[in-house]
């Protein structure tokens, strides 16, 4: 019987991934797929045929995926310990004042890390790795400042709402960071294999109602009803890219002007609309056929749909929050819509 190795799991591993920003289990990180593994483990992703071949040596190519981690590591430590209160948070063992002093340790250290990143060059074939770096780590802190401002919130629904963004966008930082390390495997070294183990990869893109993190009061009448659990596919269907590339023109969403006026004016009922729209859009595509060898753009525009609508729900909780708070909300939604139009532009 093969021994399985559970692959996948974002920056800083197993101790990042389960059970912080929960309700102290693991059930709705764990439903996904989302295992702890080493970091040699993570490496061992499936190739993605959507990058195309580069001159830079493989070992050339190794090395800059190494100073990359090695740049990401002030961010992973420091999360650390600010993860570690969260859960002791939600276990009802920790204050939230213990939590902001946490967090806000943990915000000043990533700056080292979005600092590097940001003046990182790629090497030929890394940029979209690069990008999707970037949009893991600013997704890794935007979750940490959403947990602030929960904190400065009394117990209640709208607190909880706040939790609940605040895993979402933790998980969606870990699925960008898979997906860079997905998107870089063909330009590295061949991976040894291992005889007799089986890798279990969590599934491409989430589905937050099945994970039971989606949205309820009050930033909706009810949480929905959980579907199925998604599960890695190791074959696609796919199509030619053009007409993906008109499916994606064909979605149901805000264009980039009406988003940008929705989080400038919108009330609180036209951003949850605009919010379940996007979370719509990115199911639909979910379900379509793949661009001919490029599995992971069309997982990059799902995901950066995801990280649109929940730029829109902190929109939407900024305006049910004291006055104090709002300002930091809504800048977090101003910095999620900004991702989020960096992450939907990629193209076959």
């Amino acid at each position: 019987m093969a021994a399985l190795v559970a692959v996948g799991v974002g920056a800083a591993g197993a101790a990042l991934s389960r059970g912080a920003f929960t309700d102290g289990n693991d059930a709705d990180l764990a439903a996904s797929g989302r295992a702890g593994a080493s970091p040699t483990q993570r490496s061992a992703a499936p190739q993605d045929p959507s990058v195309r071949s580069t001159k830079a040596p493989p070992t050339r190519v190794q090395a800059w995926r190494d100073e990359v981690l090695r740049e990401y590591s002030p961010l992973a430590q420091s999360s650390l310990s600010a993860v570690r209160m969260i859960t002791q948070w939600n276990l009802g063992r920790a204050t939230a004042a213990d939590v902001a002093g946490s967090v806000e340790f943990a915000l000043t250290t990533s700056q080292e890390t979005v600092r590097a990143l940001a003046v990182r060059t790629p090497l030929p074939g890394t940029q979209p790795a690069l990008t999707q770096y970037r949009a893991g780590a600013g997704l890794y802190v935007l979750s940490m400042r959403t947990v602030l401002a929960a904190t400065a919130l009394p117990d209640g629904d709208l607190q909880s709402q706040l939790r609940r963004a605040a895993a979402r966008q933790r998980d969606l930082g870990d699925r960008l960071f898979d997906l860079a390390a997905t998107s870089i495997a063909p330009l590295l070294p061949p991976e040894p294999t291992v005889p007799g183990v089986r890798l279990v990869r969590p599934p491409d893109v989430p589905d937050y109602a099945a994970m039971d993190l989606g949205v309820g009061p009050p930033l909706e009448a009810a949480a929905p009803v959980p579907g199925p659990v998604r599960t890695y596919q190791d074959v696609r269907p796919d199509q030619a890219a053009n007409r993906w590339v008109q499916a994606v023109a064909d979605l149901d969403v805000p264009s980039d002007a009406e988003y940008a006026e929705l989080l400038r004016t919108g009330a609180s009922g036209e951003l949850a609309a605009a919010a379940r729209r996007l979370v719509a859009a990115a199911d639909r595509l979910h379900r379509l056929p793949d661009p001919r060898g490029a599995r992971g753009v069309s997982n990059q525009v799902q995901l950066g749909l995801l990280v649109a609508a929940d730029g829109l729900r902190a929109a939407q909780a900024a305006t049910m929050t004291p006055t104090a708070e709002r300002r930091r909300l809504q800048q977090v939604a101003q910095e999620l819509g900004a991702l989020a139009q960096v992450l939907r532009a990629a193209r076959p």
